[in-house]
């Protein structure tokens, strides 16, 4: 299974956005991945609208948005109208997830629905068949640098497991922790998308073109271990 990548772009240099947008291009991702949080749901800011706005009409790569929020329901309007390739909403905060799933698509734009560590793995069950995509969060939402949530990959595996019988052309992908060794374990349960952040792409040094080549091309399966000194 070819293994598609996004990068989170908070994970960057938030300094200077357009070389990033253009190094990640150029790096070979397929993607880049943007959080949108109200600091309520998730203690932490993301990325505010008009600067997404200023990415989705710089990057030369699809933006996804996750957007995670105590009122989704308000942050989506304005992210439906800056347009985005696709909106994943976290389901902690979204009181009528249907209905935001409609009004994502009702703007022409792939919606997805996102889930945290913690919460129980049935609440994803109704929307499966909606959208595009599921998103499995292996740490909590909101901080780059944290260690995989306890039993992270075995969710993983039964996530993704209900999300293949449910709906079986469904994307689903992994964020949190991504680390090589990782990826290629969430690859092996049938992941076909991963969120890149500082466990595997944004660390000083790092050829980013090497990096994803290595991630397309691994065959063997390292040993994973959750937890330890890898970030993000």
């Amino acid at each position: 299974m070819t293994i598609r990548l996004s990068a989170s772009i908070l994970c960057g240099d938030l300094l200077d956005l357009r070389t990033e947008l253009r190094s990640l291009a150029q790096a070979g991702l397929d993607a880049v991945h943007v959080d949108v949080i109200d600091g309520h749901l998730v203690p932490n800011m993301g990325i505010g609208y008009e600067t997404l706005a200023a990415m989705v009409a710089e990057s030369t790569l699809p933006v996804e948005v996750h957007v995670a929020g105590v009122t989704v329901e308000e942050l989506v309007g304005p992210l439906v109208k800056i347009g985005p390739a696709l909106i994943t909403v976290q389901l902690e905060g979204a009181e009528d997830p249907r209905g935001i799933i409609e009004r994502i698509h009702g703007g022409g734009i792939d919606a997805g629905v996102a889930l945290a560590p913690a919460t129980d793995a049935a609440r994803v069950d109704p929307f499966l068949r909606q959208v595009e995509r599921l998103t499995i969060l292996t740490v909590q939402p909101g901080f780059a640098g944290q260690d995989l949530a306890a039993g992270a990959m075995d969710r993983v595996r039964t996530l993704t497991a209900r999300a293949r019988l449910a709906a079986p052309r469904l994307a689903v992908e992994a964020d949190g922790h991504m680390a090589p060794s990782v990826i290629a374990q969430v690859r092996s349960y049938g992941v076909s998308h991963v969120v890149l952040g500082t466990s595997a792409l944004f660390r000083p040094g790092v050829d980013r073109s090497q990096v994803v080549a290595a991630i397309r091309g691994q065959t063997v399966l390292p040993q994973v271990r959750e937890g330890g000194d890898d970030d993000g």
